[in-house]
């Protein structure tokens, strides 16, 4: 009944607030489909987690999910808690809910992609001064969402803290509801965030609790069996989930939270990025994520090393232990369109070859001055010296190939993982 209450009253603030909201944040996904009853009553009910979720209002997709995981994203921008939300999505396992997921505000995606951090050509707001009306925005909705939730669940909130390293530990508040607990997650002048979880579900680590205090043999084995080898001499890491990165300046963060995903990291892409420092300038440069790398490795239970370049053969033990790489390079749009036309065409011709490192095939291959980028190399084929490799911009581009000459020419950075 409490919940039911809640909405009607909700709703009104959620209507007023879409008004005072700038236009300028629909690149974030503030505006648009976002008219209608809070949410927030429907989503703390508990029959609406029955059966897996299925009784939440709203329509809502299947996203890219892990280790027989269920992700669900909310087709619209829904209100929750008299604000706008970016997104809000949920975890399922086992065909039971674990946890529902609400962003509110995430740098990444009002500031979009700028190379090496300038402003880009078709702003109409100078960079410094969305930076100072996106700072506005945060303290505007963290004091009214923390205000509210007091006032809500009339609890002042606990403090949880959870996470191992400098980079990644994190303060959260808990406020009980009935029989959730709404943990409120804000990183300054970044991200905020709700997850709601049932009470007796609140994790104490970042880890998923079936890689936890498991014997390192087992969990070796555990990562060298999902390996497989293809008749054609491909050899593979299957299943490594793919976090779409949309506008946002994150290859680098969504690259490292899809391999420690994959080991079972429960870190959203928003809190890594958050542990990396990225400044409100649309780019990486100047973030700590050489840092955030070895934080988020250690959080999942891996050893990570780095190298100033890729190394074919380093690479294809790595890849046949289980381990996938992770590879920071030189892009270029052209190459990146052959990569995507040969995947097709060896879809359906098996026999297919890419071209061969000649003086005029490298001569199209992006140097030092190309903007930076962050694949994961998935698996590769030694007779026909490829690499498969993956990004982090949807689920088509999956075992993607390119000559291993390429892959170690382009590279000026490469991230391996073990156990």
């Amino acid at each position: 009944m409490k919940a039911q209450l809640l909405v009607a009253g909700l709703c009104l603030i959620a209507i007023s607030r879409l008004a005072a909201i700038p236009q300028n944040f629909s690149s974030g996904g503030f505006i648009g489909n976002g008219f209608g009853p809070d949410l927030f009553g429907p989503f703390v009910n508990a029959a609406n987690w029955e059966n897996d979720g299925k009784k939440l209002p709203g329509e809502w997709e299947e996203g890219a999910g892990y280790d027989g995981q269920t992700v669900r994203y909310l087709k619209i921008h829904p209100p929750v808690l008299g604000q706008v939300a970016q997104r809000a999505y949920t975890i399922s396992k086992g065909g039971e809910l674990q946890s529902l997921n609400v962003n509110f505000l995430d740098a990444g995606s009002y500031f979009g992609y700028r190379p090496n951090g300038t402003s880009a050509e078709d702003d109409v707001i100078p960079l410094r001064e969305k930076q100072r009306i996106f700072e506005k925005h945060y303290k505007r909705i963290d004091k009214e969402l923390r205000e509210l939730l007091g006032k809500v669940t009339k609890d002042r909130g606990e403090e949880a803290v959870v996470g191992r390293t400098v980079e990644l530990r994190s303060s959260y508040l808990d406020f009980p509801y009935e029989e959730f607990v709404v943990r409120y997650a804000a990183s300054e002048n970044h991200s905020i965030n709700l997850v709601i979880l049932k009470k007796d579900a609140v994790p104490e680590t970042y880890l998923d609790s079936s890689w936890q205090d498991q014997p390192v043999r087992e969990l070796r084995e555990r990562a060298a069996a999902r390996v497989k080898s293809s008749t054609n001499g491909d050899v593979q890491i299957e299943g490594i989930p793919v976090f779409r990165q949309g506008a946002r300046p994150y290859c680098a963060v969504n690259t490292i939270g899809m391999v420690t995903t994959y080991f079972g990291l429960q870190l959203s892409v928003e809190s890594l990025a958050a542990g990396a420092q990225m400044k409100n300038t649309g780019s990486a440069a100047g973030s700590k994520m050489l840092e955030m790398y070895a934080a988020a490795a250690e959080e999942a239970g891996l050893k990570s090393s780095r190298s100033g370049r890729f190394d074919f053969k380093r690479a294809m033990k790595a890849i046949e232990d289980g381990f996938p790489v992770i590879v920071w390079r030189r892009y270029d749009s052209g190459r990146d369109r052959l990569h995507t036309e040969f995947a097709r065409t060896f879809s359906k011709s098996p026999a297919a070859l890419l071209p061969e490192a000649t003086a005029d095939e490298r001569a199209t291959w992006p140097n030092e001055k190309g903007p930076s980028h962050a694949s994961i190399v998935t698996g590769f084929n030694a007779e026909r010296g490829e690499v498969i490799f993956m990004e982090s911009w949807g689920e088509h581009t999956r075992n993607r190939r390119m000559r291993f000459e390429e892959m170690e020419a382009t590279s000026y950075m490469a991230f391996y993982f073990k156990m």
